[in-house]
């Protein structure tokens, strides 16, 4: 089974730099877009996305997001966030089935914050490589 846990932060007046953490990918509001329908113009918006690392055991991801971010959650509305949520991507090949137990969720709740679950329909072999960590930074 192949996760990759993300804890994303946007706010029209974000600053990521002032957070205290290093993010595997930030914007500023006046950072030119490189790709997509805004590119070549400002984003308009500071964004964060934090990757929990992949030497994070499955179980663990939840307990570690929470014990870096919840006592940031009031710094990150002073910096200007106005939203975060968490993002959990998984590679399967051929049957995927979720549970979350309770020690997971309480984790969650700690962040105050929705989550996003993608999974996505790969080979054996895809599955096997997992995502790739180096997209992000890391």
């Amino acid at each position: 089974m192949s996760w990759i846990v993300t804890f994303n932060i946007i706010g029209e007046n974000f600053d990521p730099n002032k957070i205290g953490i290093h993010f595997n990918q930030k914007n500023q509001s006046y950072d030119i877009c490189q790709h997509g329908t805004l590119k070549g113009k400002p984003y308009g918006y500071g964004s964060a996305t934090f990757v929990v690392p992949e030497s994070i055991s499955r179980q663990e991801k939840f307990k570690y997001l929470a014990e870096l971010f919840e006592p940031k959650l009031k710094e990150l509305k002073e910096t200007g966030a106005e939203n975060w949520w968490i993002e959990i991507g998984r590679l399967y090949a051929h049957q995927c089935n979720e549970e979350l137990d309770f020690q997971e969720l309480k984790e969650i709740t700690r962040l105050k914050c929705s989550i996003s679950y993608s999974a996505y329909n790969v080979t054996e072999d895809e599955e096997n490589e997992g995502f790739d960590y180096d997209k992000y930074g890391q």
